[in-house]
């Protein structure tokens, strides 16, 4: 005589995934058993906890008193099917390579920060894995604004020329060694009290920086002693200049991944 089959009853738990929803089929029977101990709806509330990656299994282990085993087994028994991450090793590595590594912000990256997202952008920093270590490090001046990559410049020292003579300009002193994967620069130049942003392209950078990469942008406008040595740029257009990110470009990073900072938000 052959065996009858076993039905079980199943019931769909709807879980959030990133901006998707997923149908889980759990059996009632666990169901039950599970909130009999840890009281109503702790099987969808678990669930949830574990779908996001970043949550540890002995973190929620520790809310509902059981060992970290226990979380592991749920996760390879009900999620993995679900979900593109089949391990706890996996989610470790996932995990790290998306939250930042850094101690503490400068202050220079939290103004853009603070300053792009008042201005309607989604910002969100830059991990890259290191190739001789293989570890997980965080360009703590280095920014992906509304699709861009953004260098974070600073210059707190205005010369003023004006002992010179008559017509001479206020400036600043930037050096832009390093331009490679970049595509905006964003100067943050304390003037008189005054915090001023340039929104330069890194296009402008190319055209005029020597091989020491120095450059001397005007903050006071440009002066009657230009008229000599014109400047082949108007670094003036490219204060607050913010409309050169409202496009956005398709996020193209190897080794990078993009995530919000909790840590430099308003």
């Amino acid at each position: 005589m052959f065996r009858k089959k076993r039905v079980f009853l199943t019931r769909l738990i709807s879980l959030q995934l990133d901006k998707e929803v997923i149908q889980v089929p759990v059996r009632e029977v666990s169901i039950r058993m599970f909130e009999a101990r840890h009281g109503p709806g702790s099987m969808s509330r678990i669930l949830q906890e574990l779908v996001q990656p970043c949550t540890s299994f002995t973190e929620i282990a520790k809310r509902y008193n059981f060992s970290r085993e226990r979380p592991r087994q749920i996760y390879e028994k009900l999620l993995v099917p679900y979900l593109p991450l089949k391990s706890g090793n996996e989610r470790i590595k996932f995990c790290s390579m998306n939250r930042p590594h850094v101690k503490e912000w400068p202050e220079v990256t939290l103004a853009v920060w603070k300053e792009a997202r008042k201005q309607g952008f989604e910002v969100t920093y830059i991990n890259h894995k290191i190739p001789s270590t293989g570890h997980i490090n965080t360009f703590s001046r280095r920014l992906l604004i509304n699709g861009h990559i953004c260098q974070i410049k600073r210059s707190t020292t205005v010369h003023d020329s004006s002992k010179y003579g008559q017509g001479y300009t206020k400036y600043v002193h930037v050096n832009f060694r390093n331009v490679e994967g970049i595509q905006f620069f964003i100067l943050v130049a304390k003037v008189n009290e005054d915090t001023r942003f340039y929104i330069i392209p890194k296009g402008m950078i190319i055209q005029v920086a020597g091989k020491d990469k120095n450059i001397f942008i005007p903050v006071d406008g440009y002066s009657n002693y230009l008229h000599k040595f014109p400047p082949k740029l108007n670094w003036v257009a490219c204060r607050d200049a913010w409309h050169q990110l409202e496009e956005v470009l398709c996020q193209q990073t190897t080794e990078s991944t993009l995530q919000s900072s909790p840590t430099a938000t308003e």
